[in-house]
């Protein structure tokens, strides 16, 4: 799969959710990182990491959170620096799909908000399905923590087909 390929990916992601923006982002993310990994090997050592011209403090946070080999990926360096931004658009989204306000997401609100995404065939059965999968506390509703766990399944996913696409050579 092509770097393109998975930009394409990207973008449907980011248009499904309604997060356009973050595509390009992401891009830029992606570029930043292929051009910052000197050696090719698919992490950021700490001198690459310094070239990133983040503060030594972001800098040692970043490591930090990358583990113990003192590297980090694409997909740590998006999730560390990237995906909190992220939340609170999806938090917003989470408000508007909660119609009746209640701070959870029921089966109707969750067949209107897939059918917002772009899912034509979503329907209260489908719901169901996307909500028991993802509440963990069995209320038949999702919680903001469960609904950005149901969103954030398939983002991680997607950064780490990219994060895999720069180790390519």
């Amino acid at each position: 799969m092509t770097s393109t390929d998975d930009f394409q990916k990207f973008e449907a992601f980011c248009k499904k959710y309604k997060v356009p923006e973050v595509a390009a982002d992401l891009k830029e993310a992606f570029i930043v990182f292929r051009q910052t990994d000197k050696n090719k090997d698919g992490s950021l050592d700490m001198e690459e990491i310094k070239k990133l011209g983040l503060s030594e403090k972001s800098n040692k946070e970043i490591i930090a959170a990358g583990g113990a080999d003192g590297k980090i990926t694409l997909a740590e360096l998006i999730k560390f620096i990237f995906l909190p931004n992220v939340e609170e658009k999806w938090k917003k989204i989470f408000k508007e799909a909660n119609t009746d306000h209640n701070d959870t997401i029921g089966p109707d609100e969750m067949e209107g908000y897939l059918k917002k995404c772009g899912f034509e065939m979503a329907d209260v059965e489908c719901a169901i399905a996307v909500i028991e999968t993802y509440d963990t506390n069995e209320d038949k509703r999702l919680s903001i923590n469960e609904f950005l766990k149901y969103i954030t399944h398939d983002f991680d996913a997607l950064v780490d087909t990219l994060s895999d696409s720069t180790s390519k050579k």
